[in-house]
């Protein structure tokens, strides 16, 4: 009774707003739906698949970040900066 009530409530919520930019989401049993235009995702990835977001390998991520930090420490050799003094503006 109270998962219907909870559903009509965002229906109503989503008439008023209208769709004009606004989408109601409303978690229920685990997952997060939206009301307009219909769909549902699991509560724990709801923002990341919602969005389309791709989920990456902790390896790939590893690897990315240290291929950033050997980028920084091979320009910080070639202009001469150390990055334990902070450069002068």
């Amino acid at each position: 009774m109270l998962q219907e009530r909870g559903r009509e409530l965002a229906s109503r919520v989503q008439n008023e707003l209208g769709t004009d930019g606004w989408e109601v989401l409303y978690k229920l049993g685990g997952r997060m739906h939206r009301v307009q235009p219909a769909g549902s995702w699991p509560a724990e990835t709801w923002m990341r698949d919602l969005l389309g977001y791709t989920h990456l390998d902790p390896r790939e991520v590893a690897e990315e970040e240290a291929g950033v930090l050997e980028w920084l420490q091979k320009d910080q050799q070639e202009t001469g900066e150390d990055s334990s003094t902070p450069s002068e503006p």
